[in-house]
């Protein structure tokens, strides 16, 4: 009966990776209690070790964030940076997210092309937050190629952008 309660619960947190990782040490430590106290008792401080890493990883991006939104973008993106090379599976739930962050510190930085460089980056990846800004991340592309004056390529993610969404070019408040 407990075993269908835990997997009841994963089935509920599946969009969390933290509830992935917990929901499947709570399997592993259910069936390890069953077979030896000793191995349940041993896998404790793995629970609490992930739950350690995902303050800190969470302490890192809530001061390059902080940074960013000071204007502070090289420290920001050096803070971006600690959390990518962080070996932990909770920072790739991050990934896209930091990497459009960090390409927006670049163009605000006025570091056109490796704001692009990291754009690409977050482009290539397919999960739901691209999914969920693909428009910003095309838009911001565009933006920087007509920074650094390319104006072909500019245009050519401006009509991949209305592809995506005709509205965004409308209602983004910044062309007026």
């Amino acid at each position: 009966m407990n075993l269908l309660r835990v997997n009841k619960k994963i089935k509920e947190n599946k969009k969390h990776i933290k509830n992935k990782l917990l929901a499947g040490i709570l399997i592993n430590s259910f069936f390890f209690s069953i077979c030896s106290p000793t191995i349940s008792f041993a896998m404790k401080p793995v629970q609490i070790n992930i739950e350690l890493n995902e303050q800190h990883v969470e302490q890192i991006l809530q001061k390059a964030d902080y940074c960013f939104k000071s204007g502070n973008f090289n420290n920001a993106i050096d803070y971006y940076d600690q959390v990518l090379n962080i070996k932990d599976p909770l920072v790739k739930y991050y990934t896209s997210k930091i990497l459009f962050n960090i390409g927006n510190a670049y163009y605000n930085s006025r570091n056109f092309n490796n704001a692009i460089d990291y754009y690409d980056q977050v482009l290539k990846i397919n999960d739901q937050f691209v999914k969920d800004n693909v428009s910003k991340i095309l838009f911001n592309m565009g933006n920087s190629y007509f920074a650094l004056q390319n104006f072909y390529k500019a245009i050519d993610y401006y009509k991949q952008v209305l592809k995506v969404n005709d509205q965004f070019i409308k209602d983004n408040k910044s062309l007026d």
